[in-house]
């Protein structure tokens, strides 16, 4: 008699998704955790983590100026473990861009889709060229990261009809960055959006709206009550760059249309040229995706549409949107197309095909994080030769990359959190070179350095 086959113990899509997995790593581990860079100094130093204490004054003390508890937290816990080893912060920062990858899979299939077209999602936003590589590159992108995470699971609780659950996810959201702030409001419309689509009175949608989404607004009261009891940016507090003005919309609208889309519509195209052959009709279910992505990535831009400052770390979180919208899009697709494996064996091959476009992308951060580790060694070497009570560091403009762009303001900070000592050096960053040599008295213990060719050179 012969032996019954035996049912495969892995399902094509976890096969699919682990391949998703080994490209991010492919494309990020080589580049990550080279050092540390601008923010990132800030957060390690005021986020240390020594006792209770120190978990309560992260929720009633902003030094960094934003009111995001959980980011020191997630700092401090990094800092109790790692130290000042920059790697493993750079490898968390990636693994939780596998875990928002993963809950997309998860929230595509509450909301109706398949799983294999949930990979499909995860990786239009995973394999996107704006945002992600910051946000693992650059470790205080862990802040869009945190928020992006918990807001995904409060959408995959909404869509599993656990609501209370869905409140406490949106204010750890919340807690992380404030970019989630329109999340009810999401939720709601989705909720709408549902009820609409069963029929009904209007009376009885409503009804259902608010059932659904009262904890999730709950959870936004609570996020203004703790924020209100520390010194946080307020809209007339905050620094230029990060004060609400509708003046850079227009121009923001035009950024941001292309960092959060671009990348999903020419893979969508691509798919549609390549290996569509017939006309494919959107069902239900898919259109009903598509309105909730719509919304997901409008309102995720409510906040950061209206910043002087442009960033792609403002993209990661509305970016979700644009993986659902793709999912619903790919699912139409999917059945219009005829050679099925041979579309399943392109989709797997472009990340290795994109794969040098991706590394040279990550070359400026990680140069950053090069220059900086590299300086501060040399600091470092300099300061334990004793004798030194101050180092002047030059920087120059022209180079690529400036000590302006490895550390902003925070030099004096890096150096004393890497010397580790104190009393230690003071330590002055200048924009350039004087034009004149500067005289020393003999009992002057200052140290002259300038940035030449990526070093620190005296003189």
């Amino acid at each position: 008699m012969p032996e019954r086959s035996r049912p495969s113990i892995v399902s094509p899509p976890a096969l699919a998704f682990a391949w998703v997995v080994v490209c991010l790593a492919l494309i990020y581990v080589p580049d990550l955790g080279r050092g540390f860079v601008k923010d990132d100094f800030r957060w390690i130093v005021t986020s240390r983590l020594q006792g209770l204490a120190d978990l309560q004054r992260v929720f009633v003390e902003t030094p960094m100026g934003f009111y995001r508890p959980l980011v020191a937290i997630s700092f401090g816990v990094s800092h109790s473990w790692f130290g000042l080893n920059p790697f493993p912060y750079g490898l968390t920062n990636l693994l939780l861009v596998v875990a928002i990858a993963a809950s997309i899979v998860m929230l595509v299939r509450a909301l109706g889709l398949s799983a294999g077209v949930g990979v499909f999602a995860a990786a239009l936003w995973a394999f996107n060229f704006h945002g992600i590589n910051m946000a693992i590159l650059w470790i205080s992108g862990r802040t869009s990261l945190l928020a992006t995470l918990f807001a995904v699971w409060a959408a995959c609780a909404f869509a599993t009809s656990r609501f209370l659950l869905t409140g406490v996810f949106v204010l750890l959201s919340l807690l992380s960055k404030e970019e989630p702030i329109m999340l009810p409001i999401v939720l709601a419309g989705w909720a709408a959006i549902d009820g609409m689509t069963r029929g009904g009175p209007p009376a009885g949608v409503f009804k259902s709206v608010v059932r659904s989404t009262w904890p999730s607004f709950i959870a936004v009261a609570a996020y203004f009550l703790l924020r209100a009891q520390s010194p946080a940016f307020t809209p007339d507090t905050a620094p230029d760059v990060y004060r609400l003005t509708s003046t850079v919309i227009s121009s923001n609208v035009i950024q941001y249309v292309d960092r959060s889309l671009t990348f999903a519509a020419g893979i969508l195209l691509l798919a549609g040229v390549l290996l569509v052959r017939r006309r494919f009709p959107v069902d239900a279910v898919e259109r009903r995706t598509i309105l909730k992505g719509c919304l997901w990535l409008t309102l995720g831009f409510a906040l950061t549409i209206m910043l002087p400052v442009r960033s792609s770390l403002y993209v990661c979180f509305p970016s979700i949107g644009t993986a659902l919208i793709g999912a619903a899009i790919a699912s139409a697709e999917w059945r219009a197309i005829p050679r099925q494996r041979q579309a399943i064996a392109i989709a797997l091959v472009i990340p290795l095909l994109l794969l040098p476009a991706y590394r040279a992308r990550n070359t400026r951060l990680k140069n950053e994080a090069l220059l900086s580790a590299r300086v501060l060694r040399q600091l470092v070497d300099v300061a334990s030769r004793g004798q030194v009570d101050r180092v002047v560091v030059y920087d120059h403009a022209s180079e690529r990359p400036s000590l302006a762009d490895a550390f902003a303001d925070a030099l004096p900070i890096a150096f004393e959190l890497v010397l580790g000592r104190q009393p230690a050096p003071s330590i002055a960053l200048e924009p350039a070179v004087p034009d004149t040599a500067r005289t020393r008295s003999d009992s002057d213990r200052t140290i002259d350095m300038a940035l030449s060719r990526g070093t620190l050179v005296r003189f």
